[in-house]
């Protein structure tokens, strides 16, 4: 009978500490680390250019653009060529002449607001 109590007295101190640790919560099971931060798109330009009678024709593409994170959702080609040929496409075609270059820039949004953007200069 000694063993018994010894056995007893054993098991209600373990139940009494598990006690003292506080209640226990279901928990979710443990996830990877994830960073919550959004990261930007990144701006791709590439061209290819051709010789016109009045000077270049370049046809650029934003192909080549990505988001590390998620999804681009829309791009804008802005530019301060004449007469001003604003797209929202993939592709987009600029004329230029050899007295008037100008800058082209390529900006992208990505599907957690995030903005990223290059700049190229034709001649």
């Amino acid at each position: 009978m000694t063993r018994f109590w010894k056995l007893a007295a054993t098991l209600a101190t373990a139940a009494l500490a598990a006690c003292d640790a506080g209640p226990t919560a279901a928990r979710p099971p443990a996830s990877p680390h994830r960073d919550l931060t959004n990261q930007p798109p990144v701006a791709v330009v590439t061209w290819t250019r051709h010789v016109t009678s009045t000077g270049m024709r370049y046809t650029l593409s934003s192909s080549g653009s990505y988001d590390p994170d998620g999804t681009i959702t829309s791009r804008f080609w802005a530019n301060n060529c004449y007469p001003q040929p604003e797209s929202t496409q993939v592709t987009t075609t600029i004329d230029t002449t050899p007295s008037e270059p100008c800058d082209v820039t390529l900006e992208v949004w990505d599907d957690a607001d995030g903005f990223g953007s290059q700049e190229v200069h034709l001649n």
